[in-house]
């Protein structure tokens, strides 16, 4: 599922694992847009 759908959740995650860095981005744009706070609330961790 896109970041998008997840962020726009009545409960959304607190916590984003991207599989890449290019991910992470798209995650965090969407975050944005849905005026979710990185990092208060939201916090993103890449996947090695």
């Amino acid at each position: 599922m896109r970041a998008s759908g997840l962020l726009s959740h009545k409960m959304p995650p607190t916590a984003i694992i991207c599989g890449n860095d290019v991910i992470a981005i798209g995650a965090l744009d969407a975050a944005k847009k849905h005026g979710i706070k990185v990092p208060e609330d939201l916090s993103s961790s890449p996947h090695a």
